[in-house]
C-alpha cells in the first residue's frame, strides 16, 4: 500500500531541470536533508525535517537509492519504506510520498 503525505507544493520544475537534478544526484548521492529544502518551504519543510529526524533518532536511516528517492531501513538493513520527492502525476511539482518497499 502506498500512502502520500500531503505537503504544500512549492513551485514547479521543468522536465529539463528535473533531469539535471537527477544526473547530479547520481554523482553525489545526497542526504535527503540536503535535497528536501529545495522542494518544500515553511511548515511543510519543518514537518518533513522533523519526520526525517524522528527516523534517524530511531535508527531508521534514509539512504539515497536513485533520483529523488531514499530507502529507509531499520536494524539489520530491514526495509521500512521509500521516500520520494519530485514528480507527481506527470507534473514536475514538489511532494513527499512514502510508499511500500
Amino acid at each position: 500500500m502506498i500512502r502520500t503525505i500531503s505537503f504544500v507544493l512549492e513551485g514547479k520544475m521543468t522536465k529539463e531541470e528535473h533531469h539535471a537534478l537527477i544526473n547530479d544526484q547520481k554523482k553525489t548521492k545526497p542526504e535527503i536533508e540536503d535535497v528536501i529544502k529545495n522542494f518544500l518551504k515553511g511548515d511543510s519543510l519543518k514537518n518533513a525535517m522533523n519526520f526525517i529526524s524522528f527516523l534517524r533518532d530511531n535508527n531508521m536511516n534514509p539512504r539515497w537509492a536513485s533520483g529523488n528517492k531514499w530507502r529507509v531501513t531499520g536494524k539489520k538493513s530491514k526495509p521500512i519504506c521509500v521516500i520520494y520527492l519530485g514528480r507527481l502525476n506527470h507534473h514536475y511539482s514538489a511532494y513527499l510520498k512514502i510508499g511500500d518497499w
